[in-house]
């Protein structure tokens, strides 16, 4: 709808509680149920409803509009709070973007946005894939990591909106939106970012409607992804991040993240080493892992990591933490195998394996999910060794 029908709305609303009050001005209740239906436009169902019984109140009906505009009041306080149109609490400066990776560029809009004095919050978007007919992939972030991560960053909070049901506004209602709708005090983004349908809006026009809401833009230069060696001009960005981990590139896609990758598997299975585990193996592995106290046996653990929550690096071997639910963490190699179609594709499986003597007792259960961090760089490229040849944790 356009702002002409959501004005309406309001005004709509506010002068039926007038006459359930028989107030002659609005009372501050009233103007957060204005407020409220305008932050509901009907094309937004999860927004919330309006109060529908409110229309029914009348100055003589005394019993029935007190009971209408408790509705009202209880309506306008849901459309504020809940839903991914509800209106923000607080001073909210807005971070825009997609927010994929949570690389270090989009830690910089967050830092900038909270420069400006304003509570920062991350805004972006869902189902973009579906409607846009994009190939289905995993996350580069877990779903199960991002408030963790996000706290990390000093209280960054996050709001995603359906792309279905904002992918038709004008680059004039998407702004009305953050504005009006959502609450915002300001709103960053980067140099490139575009808005509205068929990204008619650009930068420029999103600092001369902002100043027309009263909003204060910043728009931030993106961030240079140098190699390590510092002669690479790319800048950072979730492709890159995809790019780097696809290659196997752990390292480089530490440095573009501003931190070690990490994929949560929901599941993983824990067995014992058979007599396949070969001396050369052994050895190997007693070479890279902490010595053993005196005394007792050591039992080599495998694991086999099955449904990844998010993106896998490509096929290799790599040294890495682990930390099951209800265990310690743990070092070992972990062995991302090549698709049965020898696409690179692992079929979210991947194994590995690891010295029993650094867990003592702490034998994951056969339900365990794990986090799997990939610090320590790739200890083989896909088809270098065997899986004999790898070794055993460090």
């Amino acid at each position: 709808p356009g702002l002409g029908l959501v004005l309406g709305l309001a005004f709509g609303v506010a002068k039926c509680r007038a006459a359930c009050s028989g107030a002659a001005s609005s009372s501050s209740s009233e103007v957060v149920a204005a407020s409220a239906a305008a932050a509901a436009p009907s094309q937004w169902p999860s927004i919330g409803s309006r109060p529908s019984r409110a229309r029914r109140c009348t100055a003589s009906a005394a019993g029935e509009a007190a009971a209408s505009l408790a509705i009202a009041d209880a309506a306008a306080a849901a459309a504020v709070e809940t839903g991914p149109f509800g209106r923000l609490p607080g001073s909210p400066a807005l971070a825009l973007g997609k927010f994929d990776a949570l690389h270090v560029g989009h830690k910089a809009l967050a830092d900038r946005a909270r420069a400006l004095g304003h509570e920062p919050w991350l805004l972006s978007f869902s189902g973009m894939a579906e409607v846009l007919g994009w190939p289905q992939r995993l996350p580069l972030v877990a779903p199960e990591h991002r408030p963790a991560l996000l706290r990390s960053w000093g209280d960054v909070r996050e709001r995603v909106l359906p792309f279905q049901e904002v992918r038709q506004l004008s680059p004039e209602q998407f702004v009305d939106l953050l504005a009006d709708t959502l609450g915002a005090r300001a709103v960053v983004c980067g140099s490139n970012f575009r808005f509205g349908y068929r990204a008619a809006g650009d930068t420029e026009a999103l600092q001369r409607l902002g100043r027309e809401k009263g909003l204060t833009v910043a728009i931030e230069d993106l961030v240079p992804a140098a190699d390590t060696d510092g002669t690479n001009p790319a800048q950072v960005s979730s492709s890159a991040v995809r790019e780097a981990l696809s290659a196997g590139d752990v390292a480089r896609a530490a440095q573009l993240l501003g931190r070690p990758h990490s994929v949560c598997f929901r599941r993983a299975s824990p067995t014992a080493a058979t007599a396949a585990a070969t001396a050369a193996a052994a050895a190997a592995a007693t070479a890279a892992a902490p010595r053993p106290s005196a005394g007792g046996d050591e039992e080599e653990l495998h694991v086999e990591f099955t449904e990844p929550a998010n993106f896998l690096p490509g096929p290799g071997r790599y040294l890495v933490s682990v930390a099951f639910s209800g265990a310690a963490a743990a070092r070992g190699n972990l062995e991302i195998p090549l698709g049965g179609d020898g696409s690179g594709n692992s079929n979210g499986v991947a194994r590995l394996r690891l010295r029993l003597r650094q867990w003592g007792e702490a034998r994951p259960a056969p339900t365990a999910t794990a986090d799997v961090t990939f610090d320590g760089g790739a200890a083989a490229a896909a088809g270098a060794a065997t899986a004999d040849e790898a070794g055993g944790a460090g």
